[in-house]
């Protein structure tokens, strides 16, 4: 399990094993040449996101927060990782040639964070509290 929420860092370990975040429930597909006014990172979307699910408590945050999960989603796929180590930037860096998962990390609230992770395989991404994890 990451330890992100007291230290704001994972392990490299984070990069094997899928996710089963606890009672995920899908939702709809995000377009994802859904374009934005500031694009971080890359203009175009750099792997495919699978099926997007997000845990109950993820959810229940963001709207609490007025934050649409779509919003994270589209700065995830693009290559705005979030607040990361630099050791885990690379490691995203090098999974899109490398096939590994791809982690996000975003600050949202006052002192709460969402994560994305996307599948090696590239079959799911998932927006989960730490937590959850």
């Amino acid at each position: 399990m990451w330890n992100t929420a007291e230290s704001g860092r994972s392990p490299k370990s984070h990069r094997t094993g899928p996710v089963t975040p606890p009672r995920a429930r899908a939702f709809p597909r995000l377009d994802t040449k859904m374009k934005e006014p500031s694009t971080p990172a890359s203009a175009t979307p750099l792997f495919p996101l699978g099926q997007l699910v997000a845990t109950p408590g993820a959810l229940a945050l963001l709207e609490r927060l007025g934050i649409q999960p779509a919003t994270l989603l589209s700065r995830h796929v693009r290559g705005d990782w979030g607040t990361l180590s630099g050791d885990d930037r690379q490691a995203n860096t090098e999974a899109l040639s490398n096939g590994a998962r791809i982690l996000s990390s975003y600050p949202v609230g006052v002192a709460e964070r969402v994560w994305i992770i996307t599948e090696a395989d590239r079959s799911s991404t998932t927006v989960l509290l730490p937590s959850e994890y």
